[in-house]
């Protein structure tokens, strides 16, 4: 009872400071998710990003150097993943391979805005003067996930032959007739060791490719616009 007998000047003042409090509370950005990136010590010259199947890979050993990094993330959907690319700018690597999708498509987001979230990855990467590899989001066992998958990887295709950026078809040498091949997979969607060699097989052609030599410190590139897309201001909400 004592607050209401300090005046109705006092009552407005007070009233306008909580109303603020509340708005600037309202207004913050989320904070980010803690960077669960598996990175070596030293420098990074290769990040593979993605999810859980990105996750089960042991790069480090499977490609034979410690320059590497794996920032795949048990269920990130795409959009998740785009709020995470910060955790491989700080790494500053030669060569970023990106594989997304299979969370959003299980969950129902619509192929249009997958793209355009793994869309946003590329050209984040490029004005960094981080070479983007965009692999093809693997088929399941699962049919009808496979034929919103075979879409995306159609737009994602034809995206990569237009702006010129490097994509490695995994599905060739994994699935058959639009289904991931039993001998790779546990579960379905998850791969057994062996897939992981495939996967190998892949990366390392285009790491020669690139001629991706074990980590030098390299200085952080200037933002420079790249030729071709311009990048994508605005940042996608996490989701999922």
């Amino acid at each position: 009872m004592a607050f209401l007998r300090l005046g109705g000047g006092c009552v407005a003042t007070c009233f306008a400071i909580a109303l603020l409090f509340l708005h600037g509370h309202a207004a913050a950005a989320p904070p980010r998710a803690p960077d669960l990136s598996l990175a070596p010590p030293g420098p990074v010259s290769i990040a593979m990003m993605g999810d859980s199947i990105t996750r089960g890979g042991r790069w480090s050993e499977l490609l034979g150097r410690e320059d590497v990094s794996n920032h795949g993330v048990v269920g990130n959907s795409s959009a998740q993943i785009v709020n995470r690319m910060e955790d491989v700018y700080r790494h500053n690597p030669r060569i970023c391979f990106i594989m997304a999708g299979v969370n959003d498509i299980a969950g129902g987001v619509p192929v249009e805005e997958v793209f355009t979230n793994i869309r946003l990855m590329v050209q984040g990467l490029r004005v960094r003067q981080i070479i983007p590899v965009l692999q093809s989001t693997l088929y399941t066992r699962i049919p009808r996930y496979n034929r919103r998958i075979e879409k995306l990887n159609g737009m994602l295709a034809a995206y990569s032959r237009e702006f010129k950026v490097d994509f490695v078809d995994l599905n060739a040498s994994l699935s058959h007739d639009r289904l991931l091949e039993r001998m790779y997979t546990f579960d379905g969607i998850h791969l057994r060791p062996t897939a992981y060699e495939q996967w190998r097989r892949e990366l390392q052609r285009t790491l020669n490719r690139h001629n991706v030599r074990t980590a030098e410190v390299r200085s952080e590139a200037p933002f420079e616009m790249p030729s071709g897309e311009a990048p994508g201001m605005a940042r996608v909400p996490a989701g999922g």
